[in-house]
């Protein structure tokens, strides 16, 4: 289906997908967006995916207080061999590095990521609203969540989501959740 690049007309939009992870069960990822990425393999369809929930242990940004996603302790987690195994065999082989953008800060290649600030508020088709914005977290809590990108201002401020949906400030060595998305492509 994604290799004929018929996803989109499959899940009938914004739809969803459910993935095994080691320690956790089940996990759902919402469709946010159909051949929206820089693919780093040679591919012609994707779908980007974000976790629905905030299932995963909050993390400082940095414990340094760094605010450049490429030294980000988070995305240090999520490119690692111990993160992505916890995922079931048959989603890892759908899985597919991407190159994203870091505004002031080189473009990454990475297999998880969060969100930008400017993905938030409008990058995608399917995150549209505040709403569409905010996350729960294992009791059905809304709950601050990371965004990959720094703060313009300073070395130290970063971005993230408050409860609400809005897009704020944030110091990087607070330890806050976060909301992995991911690409899949064929």
């Amino acid at each position: 289906i994604i290799e004929a690049g018929k996803a989109k007309e499959f899940f009938g939009g914004k739809g969803s997908i459910s993935v095994e992870m080691e320690g956790v069960g089940a996990v759902t990822f919402d469709i946010i967006g159909y051949d929206a990425e820089k693919l780093a393999e040679d591919k012609q369809h994707s779908i980007t995916l974000w976790m629905r929930n905030l299932i995963l242990n909050k993390m400082a940004f940095s414990t340094e207080g760094n605010n450049k996603w490429e030294d980000s302790d988070i995305r240090k987690y999520l490119q690692s061999d111990s993160f992505i195994k916890r995922f079931e065999p048959g989603f890892r082989k759908l899985l597919s590095p991407v190159y994203k953008d870091n505004g002031k800060f080189p473009e990454t290649y990475d297999v998880f990521f969060l969100l930008s600030k400017e993905e938030l508020e409008g990058g995608y088709e399917y995150i549209n609203t505040e709403a569409d914005r905010v996350k729960v977290d294992e009791n059905g809590e809304t709950d601050v969540h990371w965004t990959r990108s720094a703060n313009r201002g300073g070395a130290h401020g970063t971005w993230c989501v408050n409860t609400s949906g809005s897009v704020n400030n944030g110091s990087a060595s607070w330890a806050s959740r976060f909301s992995p998305a991911c690409v899949i492509a064929r």
